[in-house]
């Protein structure tokens, strides 16, 4: 069967097997390019999630801290002081 196959193509002129040659080539490379491309795309959305989620979070983390600051200034004021921000603190 397979040397059959072969027999066939070297029946075939130059010009037509260079064309056969070609688009096997041609098809590989494209199949090649798709599935690489495709392996690319799942990495590169995992690794956008995973960025997105750690900048979530650290925000979270930032809401926080601004939010237990505005409370510590809110309560310095409360008091009649004034928060100095050079050093965090009351006086």
């Amino acid at each position: 069967m397979i040397s059959g196959i072969f027999v066939a193509f070297n029946m075939l002129s130059a010009g037509t097997r260079f064309a056969i040659i070609g688009g096997v080539l041609v098809s590989l490379v494209v199949g090649y390019g798709a599935w690489r491309h495709s392996i690319y795309r799942e990495g590169y959305t995992a690794g956008y999630q995973r960025a997105i989620s750690d900048v979530g979070r650290n925000n979270q983390q930032a809401v926080g801290n601004a939010k237990r600051i505005r409370e510590q200034v809110t309560r310095c004021e409360s008091q009649g002081l004034a928060w100095d921000q050079t050093t965090g603190g009351c006086r």
